[in-house]
């Protein structure tokens, strides 16, 4: 399937083990939060005076917040077992499941990146997010859950916006 890409470069698996267990915590914290927080809403909502009802409700969305994360990572984990990204002289692949989509760089239309390299970011995968935009059909996202990322996502961003190929080892 890579032929058309050139030489296989290297290639870098998603650790999807470690997304389940993010997907567990955050749904954890999501479930002790909003009792909490609805328990905390109570009584300051009952007395309703403006400013004593911010922390019952900061508690309450993140809450929330984390139960959400919780579902978007636990069908991530569900759908995405197998995932790996082969990086190619020019392109990617991206496969899982079965399912496998190559991407060359002349196809990549745009790059965004939003990570965020803080404690929070590398412990649920955050600190490496980067999107890359195809001329035709969905984008494609390298994340923190995938072994090396940042050496992955930096070796994409060369190849695209420097032009300069990765080179097999």
């Amino acid at each position: 399937m890579g032929n058309e890409l050139g030489a296989l470069v290297k290639r870098y698996e998603s650790d999807n083990g470690r997304r389940g267990r993010n997907a567990l915590a955050l749904l954890l914290l999501g479930l002790a939060g909003i009792p909490l927080g609805v328990v905390l809403a109570i009584p300051a909502y009952k007395n309703s005076i403006v400013g004593d009802d911010a922390v019952p409700s900061f508690v309450l969305g993140c809450g929330l917040g984390a139960l959400l994360m919780g579902c978007w990572q636990g069908w991530l984990f569900l759908t995405r077992s197998g995932e790996a990204f082969e990086l190619y002289v020019d392109g990617l692949v991206h496969s899982y499941r079965g399912k496998r989509r190559v991407v060359r760089w002349e196809d990549v239309t745009n790059l965004t990146d939003n990570g965020k390299d803080t404690a929070l970011g590398r412990a649920f995968g955050g600190n490496v997010s980067l999107r890359l935009k195809l001329a035709h059909g969905r984008p494609v996202l390298i994340t923190g859950v995938v072994e090396r990322a940042a050496h992955l996502a930096m070796a994409v961003r060369e190849a695209i916006e420097k032009d300069n190929r990765p080179e097999p080892d």
